[in-house]
């Protein structure tokens, strides 16, 4: 299966904050260290030249900084399901 996710800036953005917070915050269950560290590392870093790839990066890095600090504390990462508080996380990074 494939995910086209980079449709927009904001997509971009939101695709890469919540799978990485989903990864760092070790929420997925049976999830393998090595597994997860790999896919951390890709998302953070690669795909910069495709289109809207710089979104898809710092989403990743922001989403992986907030499921870290929030590990455990389920109510901070539901945050990831809320689409208007997403968007404010987008407009007010570092782009």
């Amino acid at each position: 299966n494939i995910t086209g996710f980079n449709t927009d800036a904001f997509n971009s953005y939101k695709s890469g904050f919540r799978e990485c917070c989903k990864l760092s915050s070790k929420v997925i269950d049976r999830q393998k260290d090595d597994e997860t560290e790999k896919r951390l590392k890709i998302w953070c870093t690669v795909g910069e030249n495709k289109k809207y790839g710089k979104y898809a990066i710092a989403g990743a890095k922001a989403g992986a900084e907030y499921g870290e600090k929030h590990r455990g504390d389920l109510e901070s990462l539901k945050r990831i399901n809320d689409f208007e508080w997403l968007q404010e996380q987008f407009e007010n990074a570092d782009i």
